[in-house]
């Protein structure tokens, strides 16, 4: 039986390529990354401190968040979306939201390919 190699990516707890930190004091591990695991998606943890907030944040690649604990806001336009522990929300590439922590937030965001084709960075 011929056994082809996989190329299949396993992180153990704790493995991660670097941190990339934010003004606020939050921080986001990149798990993760296109380039360096030749995926298709980027994977991070991110931990942000209560009553940090994100403007106009926009990517050119889809994002799907999970929410693992703490409380925040998503604002488009004018509707507004509590997310707690356990929710999640997903934001089309192009789109452009806005985010406030209202009480320290740990979640992990799955950065992926949009639709016109553009794959997430390693940043």
């Amino acid at each position: 039986m011929h056994r082809r190699e996989s190329s299949m990516v396993v992180k153990r707890s704790g493995e991660r390529h670097f941190t990339k930190r934010f003004d606020g004091g939050s921080f986001s591990h990149r798990v993760i990354v296109p380039g360096l695991d030749k995926s298709r998606v980027k994977v991070t943890d991110f931990t942000g401190p209560t009553g940090e907030s994100f403007k106009d944040v926009s990517y050119p690649y889809d994002e799907t968040v999970r929410v693992t604990r703490g409380w925040m806001t998503i604002t488009v336009g004018d509707q507004m979306w509590d997310i707690p522990a356990g929710g999640t929300y997903y934001v089309p590439a192009g789109e452009v939201y806005s985010i406030h922590i209202f009480h320290e937030v740990d979640a992990i965001c799955f950065f992926s390919q949009g639709a016109d084709g553009t794959m997430p960075d390693d940043e």
